[in-house]
């Protein structure tokens, strides 16, 4: 398409060339590229998201190390280089300042109170190991992440959080001041607790965006068996998200008065928890209790980007509506009191099956729950049923179940269907396949 185009540079306000290739990657003079989406084609969107191309460790060095006589691995200043762990035991990992390091720890077990820390990561991958039964924290990820990437992993009996990250560092406007690029991706997690916590948040006081994370990756992984998750993700500032093709099955099933006694049935929760924008798609949640997803939407700057939340099944829920949507009241002060730092987002809530919502009848068991958003909503073909309600205690199939509360603005709402039963809406409750064309999760 030529290089006349450009786009402004927010940060240096100088104008920044693209081409755009026959497989629609734009490619930016300043050496960035990024890809459209079905949502975002706009130049300036993708030149948001665009980022420089990771070098990748050498394809043909690999440097093997053993545990020392501790059964410990201290990495520290490692650059450009792969490492082989040797498949058995280790007892402690420490990883210190790696820069491009590929970590391979197939075979590799870590079982009774071993643990690993990460500081200061810059483009880390670790996969291959299993780290078994911990009372606390399983990876502790210390200062700014500028990339690091986590799959193919089995983590087991761990009670407190698996991922736990502690930057707490002031957002510029820059990558430089936000953990970035962090993936997790096919990993299998047992009778866990949280299994990322990204901390962050709005400082009321200060103005300022604290502790940000911008292109959390959590796709393809299995959470089963873990009664007392609470949150599967927590984070209280978070820009660009995805979270898709996750598997989740029996959580949050251990709840009792005893343990939660102004919430017997568990504490309002929601099984991903994200201040900020993204994306929810492609998941499955069954036999829990929480809404799949709290978006309590955020844009990060000038623009407004949106939360998009489609093709997701929700069934067998002991309590709450499918989703939620909101900007919280903090979130309206923050605006408020510093314009021009954060902005509302957008919602596109479309295409998912929820059914057998609020067993215990004593809530709300509805598709969407709504609130002040200070957004837009395009809210349409969405399949429900069994979703049962605490005022009648009847299951009401209608739209008039859509919403608890409907505070703001609906752009479109059309082709949400709702039934009685699951034999109604879909073929059978393993695969959820919709009865209905263009309806439910696709």
């Amino acid at each position: 398409m030529g290089s006349a185009q450009y786009v402004i540079d927010p940060v240096t306000k100088k104008r920044v060339t693209y081409t755009v290739g026959a497989d629609l990657k734009f490619t930016f003079s300043n050496g960035k590229v990024g890809m459209p989406t079905v949502e975002d084609i706009e130049a300036k969107k993708v030149y948001a998201r665009a980022k420089l191309p990771v070098a990748p460790a050498p394809s043909g060095t690999w440097i093997t190390v053993k545990p020392d006589a501790n059964k410990q691995i201290k990495l520290t200043n490692m650059k450009n280089v792969n490492i082989k762990i040797p498949a058995g035991s280790v007892g402690y990992m420490a990883i210190t300042n790696p820069v491009n390091v590929k970590i391979d720890a197939t075979g590799v077990i870590m079982a009774n109170y071993s643990g690993i820390d990460i500081d200061a990561p810059t483009n880390l991958e670790l996969y291959g190991f299993t780290l078994t039964d911990h009372s606390y924290r399983a990876i502790n990820i210390r200062g700014l992440v500028q990339g690091l990437k986590i799959h193919d992993a089995t983590f087991k009996n761990i009670a407190s959080a698996v991922l736990s990250f502690e930057y707490g560092g002031v957002y510029d406007g820059t990558d430089k001041t936000t953990n970035l690029n962090i993936t997790v991706d096919k990993v299998s997690f047992t009778n866990c607790g949280t299994i990322v916590s990204l901390g962050g948040s709005l400082d009321l006081a200060t103005g300022k965006v604290v502790g940000l994370s911008r292109n959390l990756v959590f796709s393809n992984n299995t959470i089963k068996d873990c009664p007392n998750i609470g949150n599967v993700i927590y984070t209280g500032a978070s820009d660009h998200y995805t979270i898709s093709g996750n598997v989740v099955d029996h959580i949050n099933y251990n709840y009792s008065p005893a343990t939660t006694p102004n919430a017997p049935n568990g504490p309002h929760n929601g099984v991903v928890m994200m201040t900020g924008n993204g994306v929810f798609s492609g998941n499955k949640v069954t036999n829990h209790q929480g809404n799949l997803i709290r978006a309590w939407g955020v844009s990060y700057g000038a623009a407004k980007d949106s939360v998009l939340i489609y093709n997701n099944i929700a069934f067998n829920s002991s309590k709450y509506s499918a989703f939620e949507i909101q900007a919280p009241p903090f979130v309206n002060e923050f605006i408020t009191k510093y314009p021009g730092v954060i902005q509302y987002a957008n919602y596109r809530v479309s295409h998912n099956t929820a059914g057998k919502l609020n067993t215990v009848k004593d809530w709300e068991g509805q598709m969407l729950d709504q609130y002040e958003t200070g957004g837009t909503l395009s809210y349409y073909n969405n399949l429900g049923f069994e979703m049962n309600r605490s005022q009648d205690g009847k299951v009401i199939p209608l739209e008039l179940g859509r919403a608890m509360i409907n505070m703001g603005p609906t752009e479109q709402k059309n082709g949400n269907r709702y039934y009685n039963t699951w034999q109604e809406s879909v073929t059978d409750l393993i695969s959820f396949k919709s009865r209905y064309t263009g309806i439910g999760a696709q």
